[in-house]
This record gives structure tokens, C-alpha cells and sequence, in this order.
């Protein structure tokens, strides 16, 4: 489904762990997706059972993730979705981040 040459990356958190107030940076691939090709990355927030979206349709690399549900810990994953027929690649394996 995916283009040759692009990939999703397991997802990586800078810092991995510290409170509420550390700026974290999620990364989801290293390279720019195909034309045509969007990343949708997800995430679960401490206490909640389900994952929701967090970013979607984007074509950047990673974001800025400042913790919004207090301390525990969250887990991102990302998928590479194809914007003309919406066939999307599985998701990425999760990466949790610890925050206390």
C-alpha cells in the first residue's frame, strides 16, 4: 500500500519520561510521506480505555506534545494513510511516555 521508500518509523518520545510541564517531541517517521500519502497518529491518555486521534491527515514528521490528562502514562502510535482512497499501512507498534 505504501509507496516505496516510505515508511512508518516506531514512534519515538523526547524526553521519555518527567512531569506535566515538560514539552515532549513525538516523532512517527523520518521521512516525508509520497504525494498523496498523510500520517494520522493516535494516542491514549492515562486512565482512558480507548485511543482517540491526535493528529490527522498531516504530513509532518513529529509535533509537540505537552501532557493534558495530568500524570501517567500515555501512548502514541501512527499509520500512513493514502488520501485517494483512504487505504491506510497498520499502525505502529505503541510508545508509551511516562509523566509524573
Amino acid at each position: 500500500m505504501a509507496p516505496s521508500g516510505t515508511s512508518i518509523e516506531p514512534v519515538k518520545t523526547l524526553p521519555a519520561a518527567g512531569g506535566t510541564s515538560v514539552v515532549r517531541t513525538v516523532t512517527w517517521a523520518v521521512e516525508d510521506p509520497a504525494a498523496g500519502y498523510v500520517f494520522d497518529i493516535q494516542i491514549k491518555r492515562p486512565g482512558i480505555t480507548g485511543w482517540s486521534n491526535w493528529r490527522t491527515g498531516v504530513t509532518t514528521l513529529s509535533d509537540a506534545f505537552t501532557p493534558d490528562a495530568g500524570n501517567g502514562t500515555y501512548k502514541f502510535k501512527a499509520r500512513l494513510r493514502n488520501t485517494a482512497n483512504n487505504t491506510h499501512s497498520l499502525y505502529s507498534a505503541a510508545k508509551a511516555v511516562s509523566v509524573s
